[in-house]
């Protein structure tokens, strides 16, 4: 019950926003008007923005918040890396609506019940994999034909009556595709190893 009382709660307030308000105005008539409502952010700099202009105000009386505001400041703009920013904005509005409710809480604490209302495989941010741009010359095959792109990246329609070469284009041989290169594979994780070991070297 008291679940259930918690989520009316939260449910009403939410639709208070665009009540529509009656007013008494002169010789007893009434007027009908809408709440006034505000534009919702556009993107994450906007909410940054704001919340910056938020986080000065609040320290000019509680200095001793400032490690939990900017804490929460980087929660929300690592969410908006993990998922799409209009669920996170709806997400924070349920966070700070929990705040509001529990006095107790700070915003240091985790909103499961938010969390899973929010975020889903559909909120999840889609990231396009750039494939690099291929050079003329590395197209060319040993007997000066070309090498076919299509059935190195996806698939050849064509198939045997394919007028260009079905070889990696990478090490330049036949019988696999640059995605199975054995050679291409190794240079990469070499080029990973490097730079992950360039990075734990301690800086002077």
């Amino acid at each position: 019950l008291q679940e259930f009382a918690y989520k009316n709660l939260k449910t009403n307030i939410k639709f208070h926003q665009d009540e529509t308000l009656l007013q008494m105005v002169e010789w007893g008539l009434i007027s009908v008007r809408k709440r006034n409502t505000y534009s919702k952010f556009s993107d994450i700099s906007e909410w940054l923005l704001a919340f910056r202009s938020y986080m000065e105000a609040i320290l000019i009386m509680y200095k001793d918040r400032e490690h939990e505001l900017n804490f929460y400041h980087d929660h929300i703009s690592t969410l908006c890396t993990k998922y799409e920013f209009t669920a996170v904005m709806v997400y924070e509005e349920d966070q700070r609506l929990a705040l509001t409710m529990d006095r107790e809480s700070t915003l240091f604490d985790r909103n499961i019940e938010a969390e899973g209302e929010n975020f889903d495989i559909t909120t999840t941010k889609k990231f396009k994999i750039s494939k690099p741009r291929i050079h003329k010359t590395e197209l060319i095959w040993h007997d000066g034909r070309e090498i076919c792109i299509n059935w190195n990246r996806r698939y050849c329609s064509e198939d045997k009556k394919c007028s260009h070469v079905h070889a990696c284009l990478t090490c330049k041989k036949i019988g696999h595709t640059e995605r199975k290169c054995f050679v291409g594979n190794t240079e990469s994780n070499s080029a990973a190893r490097g730079n992950s070991q360039a990075d734990s070297q301690p800086k002077i």
